[in-house]
């Protein structure tokens, strides 16, 4: 993942991460909530940027400890300004760095960040090895990826 690509892009990142421009985020979150364990505890969302899907599940799963890994510099500030709570825990380290740090999960997101490793399969691959050494017994990982319009 290269942060760095977003120096730019951050000025306009969260205009575009609203379910007023697209509704299918919020169905996202709704199928989250429908698959997740009735015991959710813990969710993390990986390359949250400002942090929109984050705060869906954080209002949807209220009694939920949060965690949101974001690897830019540029785009952090916003996330930690909009969910000033004790309730998200903030990373600004790489995937998979945060992952050593992040306990077992009940819910791992990943939005519209596996593009930036769509390069590199035998990534993938550790990252689901990494994944199931995290995540809970029926817990689930959500990707959402915007297709091809």
């Amino acid at each position: 993942m290269k942060p760095e690509l977003y120096a730019p892009y951050h000025q306009v990142y969260g205009r575009f991460s609203t379910v007023k421009l697209f509704s299918i985020f919020l169905t996202f979150c709704q199928k989250i909530q429908q698959h997740a364990p009735k015991s959710t505890t813990k969710i993390t969302d990986v390359g949250a940027g400002t942090g929109l899907f984050t705060s869906l599940l954080a209002q949807r799963f209220n009694d939920a400890k949060t965690s949101l890994i974001e690897p830019s510099i540029y785009i952090m500030p916003y996330a930690k300004t909009k969910l000033a709570t004790e309730q998200i825990h903030f990373y600004q380290f790489s995937i998979e760095d945060s992952l050593e740090l992040v306990p077992c999960q009940n819910i791992f997101i990943f939005q519209r960040s596996l593009y930036a490793l769509s390069a590199n399969f035998d990534y993938f691959k550790e990252l689901a090895d990494q994944l199931s050494f995290k995540i809970s017994e029926n817990g689930i990982v959500g990707i959402f990826e915007i297709g091809q319009l």
